[in-house]
């Protein structure tokens, strides 16, 4: 645990990943596990006084395993942590990806996330383009730590968009609303890196049956 986070306070580049430690991978979910019940405490804590309603509710079972279960634990390890481990394989299989989401998106009339998903993308392509431009050196090692931590934040901020009629209030808790999203970034970048994108999806696969168990109880 102590590799965990000091990795946590200073991310660096792992250039080939190490043989997984289950015993690692359970104790990061158990910690996961109980920080996510203190978050859930404190966000129903405010539901008392504010109105915090989460998109996720208005799905029907069969959504919430399809796309929360099947589905987020792929697309958004690929979206957000795949090119953390930067190579044209990982470019070519993130921009085919991305670009599918995208016409998806459309067909399905997503405004809001297809407007999300458009910016990532453009971001993304933008950095790539520059960092071919100044000859590699954006992704230097000594440069990987604000990469990491960047998939961390926008990762927590995309989730963000889970919540239904946001106004002003949503925004100043904010931190509190997405905190749960924030850590899980951290462990699954961390994951990601020592042991792998394999592990990192199955780790967010395990998140969220985690979250449809709760979602069923409610």
């Amino acid at each position: 645990m102590k590799d965990f986070f000091n990795y946590c306070k200073s991310p660096y580049y792992i250039e080939e990943s190490s043989k997984i430690n289950w015993n690692l991978f359970l104790k990061l979910y158990v910690i996961y596990f109980f920080l996510s019940l203190i978050v859930t405490g404190l966000i129903s804590l405010l539901r008392v006084f504010i109105n915090i309603q989460n998109k996720i509710y208005d799905y029907s079972n069969l959504q919430l395993v399809l796309l929360g279960v099947i589905l987020a634990p792929l697309l958004e390890e690929i979206l957000f942590r795949l090119l953390l481990k930067s190579n044209k394989l990982n470019f070519v299989i993130y921009w085919i990806i991305n670009v599918s989401l995208i016409i998806v998106l459309f067909i399905f009339e997503r405004t809001d996330s297809l407007i999300i998903l458009l910016t990532i993308f453009i971001i993304v392509q933008v950095i790539f383009l520059l960092n071919y431009i100044l000859k590699g050196k954006i992704f230097k090692r000594e440069n990987f730590k604000y990469a990491f931590y960047a998939s961390v934040i926008i990762f927590g901020i995309i989730h963000f968009n889970n919540i239904k009629d946001i106004e002003l209030i949503h925004f100043i808790i904010a931190p509190i609303l997405i905190l749960s999203q924030l850590f899980s970034g951290f462990i699954l970048g961390y994951i990601r890196m020592v042991f792998g994108i394999k592990y990192s999806m199955l780790f967010h696969f395990f998140m969220n049956v985690f979250l449809l168990l709760s979602l069923l109880n409610h």
